[in-house]
């Protein structure tokens, strides 16, 4: 609680906390990670805008393998159908291999977006 929001301001420099409040804001969030177009079910398009009509951020990560000829690359599809919401981002792995580490972008970019957009 407490120590975490703390750290994050020593490590930001957000001015949230000068006064010595606490501010919390929650929202909900889904991550939807693959390599392509929903193939069952509910289209992902109309399934994404029902849930961001009540607030919810659908972020995403997707692995950009061979997209088959006359489908839509991952990436864009993803850009189309699957990100809603203020502050939705994608991340991308481009191999499977690439996975782990676009996971711990993904999760600093979500946790500490500022300190995430760093590049050692």
């Amino acid at each position: 609680g407490k120590e975490i929001l703390a750290r994050i301001y020593q490590e930001t420099g957000s001015t949230a906390l000068d006064d010595g409040s606490l501010i919390v804001q929650r929202r909900t969030v889904i991550d939807d990670s693959g390599d392509g177009a929903t193939n069952t079910g509910v289209h992902t398009g109309t399934a994404a805008d029902a849930l961001a009509a009540l607030g919810i951020v659908i972020n995403g990560l997707v692995i950009l393998v061979e997209a088959d000829k006359g489908i839509m690359p991952p990436d864009a599809y993803y850009r189309r159908n699957v990100l809603r919401g203020p502050g939705a981002f994608l991340e991308t792995a481009h191999t499977f291999n690439d996975y782990p580490e676009a996971i711990r972008r993904k999760l600093l970019r979500e946790i500490l977006p500022d300190l995430a957009m760093v590049r050692p």
